[in-house]
């Protein structure tokens, strides 16, 4: 019987169902994880401290958001005047006679 266009489907998973032998292994990994994170306590305190170091380092991206480095740059306009430091901040009005007379 050839296929026809505009027929139903019959018969067969509908979508979205997962394999069994998918489900399966999810279901062993699962049981796995949890062991292992019921022993992580002890697994921790076991481990030499840079290999703790390591191991806590690797897992920081799961748990904290990564952080994005910003650059920041300042680019003159030709229609903006250049800006300097004001006149009372320049270093060519201090003199070494201003400043002992200051102290």
């Amino acid at each position: 019987m050839p296929f026809e266009k505009g027929r139903e489907k019959t018969g067969g998973r509908e979508a979205g169902t997962a394999n069994k032998s998918i489900r399966e292994l999810r279901q062993q990994l699962q049981a796995i994880i949890q062991i292992s994170l019921d022993e992580l306590p002890e697994t921790l305190r076991d481990m030499d401290p840079a290999d703790r170091a390591r191991f806590l380092t690797a897992l920081l991206p799961y748990v904290m958001p990564k952080l994005n480095s910003i650059e920041l740059r300042a680019e003159q306009q030709e229609d903006q005047p250049k800006k300097s430091l004001p006149p009372w901040l320049t270093a060519s009005k201090l003199t070494d006679s201003s400043l002992a007379t200051e102290n």
